[in-house]
């Protein structure tokens, strides 16, 4: 009757796990090849409105068939009851999170093949793929936050040891999935999880582990490859078949060689790019279906998405005032290329709109947070930003240079250093402006006096030689107008008379003022005095006094035509 009871109880065992497994709707990783080849959706990845569907399609002999090969086949997407138009279809390349739940609960040996298959992982991963770890010893835990960073994933890994206990398969796809919510935009689009035990625990709590790859597939949408080590992976090798190849049993020496071949299974994915209507946004699940009629009605693939995230573009979120000369800004997500000053935007909210330099950065392992070292701060409000940063994950996520994150800095006040500072380029400009003021007038000043020296010496010249024919008389004139800061000395000898307005081509002497006319004034010489008349109706005034038809001019008297005025030097 023992001998009855165990045997019923294996085969209820067999009939759940199986039924537990064809749940999963997972994988898609087959290490032998089929005749008539496949076709099957691993993760649909959805931030709105973009959709990218990862999937293969492999022949025969478990080749990836081409995507421009798919893409002329015509391949058909539906999601809910409305078709979607598919686009592109090419190799993906997208960074891949691999998530492993190790079951530290194994003996040391099993634990260590393990590790070496996931140390090969992680040494052949590309550069933008990223390493999360869990252990399943009494609680989940993680022991390793999604990451791209090879020393950190080796060093976490070389930290799991093995413990006695009880294995907690059940809540470790809730607490992935919490972990995938909290850290979405920083988490690679393609995921798969990658779980570790053997045989033994795996076949005395198979509801356990069915449970996890079921609320996997179903929550997480993301393909599950189980590893379970066995001393004769033979004797269960009929545990592959029920799990749709999901689940592997291996000897001890082989798990290494099996979980890079499932890496390079990965490799071989298709994606899918196209968009979805923003309206969907906030839905919690929908059916995804794909397939390609031409192919034959059997390969056909179909999928629950989760709808629930938008994309956010990268910000800081939080800023930490280290000391005086240094700040630590966390970011809403991992970010690329934030290495230079020129990322960051910092300055002052007060009057003075301050921008302190910022002389170094130092960008996080995990491209979460950064520390800038910057010239002394202040007391007072800044604001902080990023120019055009990328995501990690997305090239074309890029930060909103508007967006900033204020915060206030309540110690080290400013010293007379910092007035001096911000007060010493404007003073040297200043300085620098009535320096060249003072220069220009000093050399128009010597300029004038040469030219009167000059004007006098002709003068004499020709009263010596007796050549004076007409009436002549040396005459000085200081001109200012309203844009002159000084009066311009104008020197020469007037015979007979000298024509004033503001037309160079018609005048002897010409004044820039709009309010002058082309021919003003003029100024004659009758015997010994020395005449001042308006030209037709334009008014000039002597002295403040407007004159009539001529006005004998006498030494100092200011002559004002339209806002200039001609002192008069005899």
């Amino acid at each position: 009757m023992k001998q009855q009871h165990t045997r019923t109880g294996w085969l209820r065992t067999l009939v759940l796990l199986a039924l537990l497994l064809a749940l999963t709707g997972a994988p898609r990783y087959a290490r032998a090849a089929e005749a008539v080849g496949t076709f099957s959706v691993e993760q649909v990845y959805v931030n709105v409105p973009e959709m990218d569907v990862f999937l293969y399609a492999l022949d025969g002999n478990d080749e990836p068939i081409s995507p421009m090969a798919v893409q002329a086949a015509g391949i058909e997407v539906t999601l809910g009851d409305e078709v979607i138009t598919p686009g592109n279809i090419l190799m993906s390349n997208e960074p891949i999170c691999y998530i492993f739940v190790l079951d530290n609960t194994v003996d040391a040996r099993t634990l260590s093949q393990f590790r070496l298959g996931i140390r090969q992982m992680i040494a052949e991963k590309q550069e933008r793929d990223q390493i999360a770890l869990y252990t399943t010893a009494g609680e989940v835990e993680c022991v390793l936050s999604a990451t791209s960073n090879r020393t950190a994933a080796l060093s976490a890994l070389a930290n799991v040891e093995s413990q006695e206990g009880k294995s907690n398969f059940a809540n470790a796809a809730t607490r992935i999935y919490q972990d995938i919510g909290d850290n979405y935009q920083s988490i690679a689009p393609r995921k798969v999880i990658v779980a570790c035990t053997d045989v033994v625990r795996m076949m005395s709590d198979m509801t356990l582990m069915g449970g996890m790859m079921t609320n996997a597939a179903s929550q997480l949408n993301m393909a599950v490859y189980t590893f379970v080590a066995s001393q004769n992976a033979d004797r269960f090798a009929f545990l592959e078949e029920l799990s749709d190849a999901s689940l592997y049993t291996c000897d001890l020496e082989e798990i290494p060689d099996e979980m890079l071949a499932m890496q390079q299974y990965l490799a071989k994915a298709l994606e899918l790019k196209t968009v979805i209507d923003p309206d969907r946004y906030g839905e919690r699940l929908e059916t995804l279906t794909v397939s390609v009629p031409s192919m034959g009605s059997a390969i056909k693939s179909g999928t629950n998405v989760y709808m629930g995230y938008r994309l956010t573009k990268p910000a800081v979120e939080e800023v930490q005032v280290i000391n005086r000369t240094h700040l630590r800004l966390v970011f809403n997500q991992a970010i690329a290329g934030g290495n230079t000053a020129r990322s960051y935007r910092l300055e002052t909210e007060d009057i003075w709109n301050w921008h302190p330099s910022i002389r170094a950065v130092e960008l996080s392992p995990d491209g979460r947070s950064v520390t800038l070292t910057t010239e002394p701060l202040y007391a007072g409000d800044y604001t902080v930003g990023l120019k055009r940063v990328a995501s990690s994950l997305s090239a074309a996520n890029i930060s909103d240079s508007r967006e900033s994150f204020d915060f206030e800095i309540a110690v080290w006040p400013r010293d007379r250093g910092f007035y001096f500072g911000r007060f010493l380029a404007p003073m040297l400009v200043l300085v620098l402006a009535l320096g060249g003021l003072v220069g220009a007038m000093v050399w128009q000043k010597r300029r004038d006096q040469q030219r009167e020296q000059q004007a006098e010496a002709e003068n004499l010249l020709q009263t010596a030689a007796g050549v004076r024919q007409l009436p002549r008389r040396w005459l000085t004139l200081l001109v200012r107008t309203r844009r002159d800061v000084a009066e311009t000395r104008w020197s020469a000898q007037v015979e007979s008379s000298i024509l004033i307005g503001s037309d160079p081509s018609l005048c002897d002497l010409c004044v820039e003022d709009s309010r002058v006319a082309p021919q003003h004034c003029m100024i004659g010489l009758e015997g010994d005095n020395l005449l001042v008349r308006a030209l037709g109706d334009q008014v000039v005034r002597v002295n403040g006094q407007r004159i009539g038809d001529a006005h004998r001019l006498q030494n100092n008297d200011v002559i004002k035509i339209g806002r200039s005025t001609l002192r008069v030097v005899l």
